[in-house]
Formats: structure tokens, C-alpha cells, sequence
């Protein structure tokens, strides 16, 4: 179904430019080159000057072969979380990885390269479909940036597919949770701290109460609760007048999550009232979460496009955020499929190039099922 030689070495390509967040340019430019020998025409928005970045996203609107059929989009996003500069790669029984001193950056130029992959082997094969609609975000990894700058009208597709799922390459995800980011600042009093600690009122010790008084991890089956960040205190001899947190609240539940981030606040305003401290508590919605669980669509459409390939598909449910979560925000019923990458984030980031060609496949099967199945399909 794919050319598994021109996958893998496409990757190996991707995976030599380096792209962190905001600084996708190298890569972008990569792509262009590789979209435009295929005849294909990227358009590049102006979400670059929107977030400080160096790139906007890409966005490649292939036009259908048959009007009757509805049109697909794909995604993935062109950062990394961590500079790949002088990465060097290795090869371990089918498994690639790096040598533990940069990470792989498979997350997500494995989903860019599936998408490269998938129009390549549609073109050659001349498969008929109703238009597909490619979107490579910038800055997914500091945010959903990229995503939440895209203008929505230029967009028809109303079935998405992310490639960029941990799981492995038989899941796709149908439920994702909504997320919640605050920012708790504390004002105490400065004072000498060995002369007339008393005259002080110490910030750090006022977020300790709160803390202690706060459900952090995993709060229920669907809900988290996450201290991310503390920045407070000059030196030891002076009681800290300033302290400042950074946290998330996460669940599947959004009424949860509003309860959960509810308590945070009421923590810190207690603690702040019993000590005389100042309180400044800010919150906002990072992105709203997805349930797709009765969505007969991407069952019918996946258990097809599997089975065309061999394979099974499951539904899962992931704790994480993605560029789905926007797009569903959006309207578009958009699935996260799975591309088997492990301890991503991290130096010890691996693929196995088995998943990768499987992941190809699947996501060249999705175009090629959709026209052998029910009409109640084509009008979605």
C-alpha cells in the first residue's frame, strides 16, 4: 500500500532538522519542497506573528476526485519540545532512538512523516477522495498555539485524524480531558529574618498551608491535579515577601475540573486570610475536552480501514491535550491516532519503524476504504 523504503528514509530526513517550538522554519521549508514535487500548493497562515514565532502553520488542500465523497483532514504539528541540533540516531533491532543526548523528536515528525507518506501513495495510486485537508501546526508542544490560530473557515473537512498519539498504532483516541492552567501569586512582608521575623509575613510558608491542603496527582478516574512550578524567596535571612505558582487541572469531566480548580482557589485564599498575605489568582481555559465514544463515523471508518491492513482498532481514552482537542473545539469530529512512540518528551525517546509503517498504512487505508462504505458517511 506504501513505499515503506521512502517512509523510513523520509524520517530520517525529518528527523536531521532540528525544530523546537517557534523555531519550525527549517522544516516548514523541508516540507514545502517535498508537498510542491508532488504538484501539491501549501498555504502558510499568519500564526507566526501572533505567537513570536518564526512559522506559521502549513495547510495543503488537496483537491477531490470525487464529488460525492466527503473530505478528511490530517494533522500533525512541526515542534518539538526540546532542540534535536546534533542529534545523532541509532538503530537497535527495527527500534530508532538517539544516544541519550538529545531526544528523538518522533513526537510528532512520525505523524509528518506518516502524512507525507500517505499523500505520496494516494497521488501514485490515483486514489479517489473528497479533498484532503493537511494541517501542520507550529508550537503544539508550548501550548496548542499553532491550533488555536488557525482561521476555521478555511476548513470544510468535518472528520479529522491527529497523528500524534503515545499509544500504540492499533488505538485511536475518543475521549481526551479539558484543561485548566492558573497562576497563584502570594504577597507577604519582607523582615529580617534572624533579628524580627515576626514583623514578617512568610509567602512561602502561606503557599506550604495551601498546599497541604490541596489534592495534587490523580484526584479521581478522571480527574488531575498538578503543581507545576514555584518561583519564590530572595536569600535565607530574609522572611520571602513573594511567592509565585504555576499548576493545571485536568479531567475528563469539565465539572470536575471546575470543582477541582474551585478548591485550588479556595486553598490559597484561606491560607492567605489566616496569615495576613495578599492573594492573586488567575485561571484559564487551555483547551476544552473531546468525547467521541458514540461517534459511529470513526468506528466504521477505522474498524474498515484496519481490517484493509490487518489490523484491529481500539478505542482509548488519553490524559493528555492535543491539537484534537481544538479541532473538535471546532466542530470537526477529530480522532488522535496512536503511533506506538515511547517516553516521548525524553532522552530516552524511541520508535519502532514497524509502528511507523503500520501507522502509514492505516492512514492510507482511512482514504481508500472511504469509498466502499455506507452514503451515510459521504454527507458527514
Amino acid at each position: 500500500m506504501i513505499n515503506e523504503q521512502r517512509l523510513v528514509d523520509n524520517f530520517l530526513a525529518l528527523l536531521a532538522i532540528n525544530s523546537p517550538s517557534k523555531n519550525e522554519r527549517a522544516l516548514a521549508d523541508f516540507i514545502i519542497k517535498q508537498l510542491n514535487q508532488l504538484g501539491l500548493k501549501i498555504q502558510e497562515d499568519n500564526s507566526a506573528t501572533k505567537i513570536g514565532g518564526n512559522t506559521g502553520n502549513l495547510l495543503c488542500f488537496v483537491p477531490a476526485t470525487n464529488a460525492g465523497l466527503s473530505p478528511l483532514l490530517f494533522s500533525a504539528h512541526l515542534d518539538t519540545v526540546k532542540p534535536t541540533k546534533g542529534i545523532k540516531l541509532q538503530n537497535q533491532d527495527g527500534w530508532l532512538s538517539t544516544d541519550g543526548k538529545t531526544i528523538l523528536g518522533a513526537d510528532d515528525k512520525a505523524g509528518i512523516a506518516v502524512i507525507l507518506e500517505m499523500l505520496a501513495s494516494v497521488t501514485e495510486r490515483q486514489l479517489p477522495h473528497g479533498g484532503l485537508e493537511i494541517v501542520l501546526t507550529v508550537a503544539e508542544e508550548t501550548g496548542l498555539e499553532g491550533a488555536k490560530h488557525l482561521n476555521r473557515e478555511m476548513l470544510n473537512a468535518k472528520v479529522g485524524f491527529v497523528l500524534d498519539s503515545g499509544d500504540t498504532v492499533d488505538s485511536y483516541v475518543v475521549q481526551a480531558p479539558t484543561e485548566y492552567d492558573f497562576y497563584v501569586a502570594l504577597q507577604g512582608k519582607s523582615a529580617h529574618a534572624g533579628v524580627e521575623p515576626e514583623k514578617g509575613i512568610n509567602a512561602i510558608h502561606c503557599a506550604a498551608k495551601a498546599l497541604a491542603n490541596l489534592p495534587i496527582g490523580r484526584v479521581d478516574e478522571a480527574t488531575t491535579c498538578n503543581i507545576g512550578k514555584i518561583i519564590g524567596g530572595e536569600t535565607t535571612n530574609i522572611v520571602p515577601e513573594l511567592v509565585e505558582l504555576w499548576g493545571e487541572v485536568r479531567s475528563l469531566q469539565d465539572t470536575h475540573a471546575k470543582r477541582i480548580l474551585k478548591t485550588v482557589r479556595l486553598a490559597f485564599l484561606q491560607a492567605a486570610n489566616s496569615m495576613g498575605a495578599k492573594l492573586i489568582f488567575k485561571e484559564q481555559l487551555a483547551y476544552q475536552g473531546f468525547d467521541l465514544a458514540d461517534k459511529r463515523v470513526l468506528k466504521e471508518l477505522l474498524a474498515a480501514a484496519a481490517q484493509n491492513v490487518n489490523l484491529q482498532v481500539r478505542p482509548v481514552t488519553r490524559g493528555g491535550g492535543s491539537d484534537a482537542n481544538v479541532l473538535n473545539a471546532y466542530g470537526i469530529c477529530t480522532t488522535n491516532l496512536g503511533l506506538g512512540i515511547k517516553a516521548e518528551h525524553s532522552v530516552h525517546e524511541k520508535i519502532s519503524l514497524a509502528d511507523l509503517i503500520s501507522a502509514a498504512n492505516l492512514v492510507t487505508s482511512i482514504v481508500e476504504v472511504l469509498p466502499g462504505l455506507s452514503k451515510h458517511l459521504y454527507s458527514i
